[in-house]
């Protein structure tokens, strides 16, 4: 799912991702239900914040990118970790909570 995200953002830009957001969230539900903790569901997560961040959906894309960090870690991987905080602290920066966005930037 993550790599069908990624295809649609490069060729069709953002408008094709809001028919893929139904599709990933339910991807997402299931992973949680099945206790799914792996690099591939970081993937996802991660993917899904970027796709949020494109639509400026900013709050869901922080929740999604703090679900991302909180796999990278479980799984104790510092460079998925890195690039977790970083769209943590960008994002906070698009929603003007700039403390905090400078918090999560030290961490990346």
């Amino acid at each position: 799912v993550a790599a069908i995200l990624t295809v649609a953002w490069r060729t069709r830009g953002p408008d094709a991702l809001i028919g893929l957001r139904p599709l990933a969230a339910q991807v997402s539900d299931e992973c949680d239900r099945a206790g799914v903790r792996n690099g591939t569901r970081f993937h996802l997560e991660n993917a899904r914040s970027c796709l949020e961040a494109s639509l400026c959906s900013y709050e869901e894309a922080l929740r999604l990118a703090h679900v991302a960090h909180d796999l990278a870690v479980h799984l104790g991987d510092d460079e998925r970790q890195s690039v977790a905080a970083s769209n943590i602290a960008m994002y906070l920066g698009r929603l003007g909570r700039y403390l905090e966005q400078e918090e999560w930037a030290r961490r990346a």
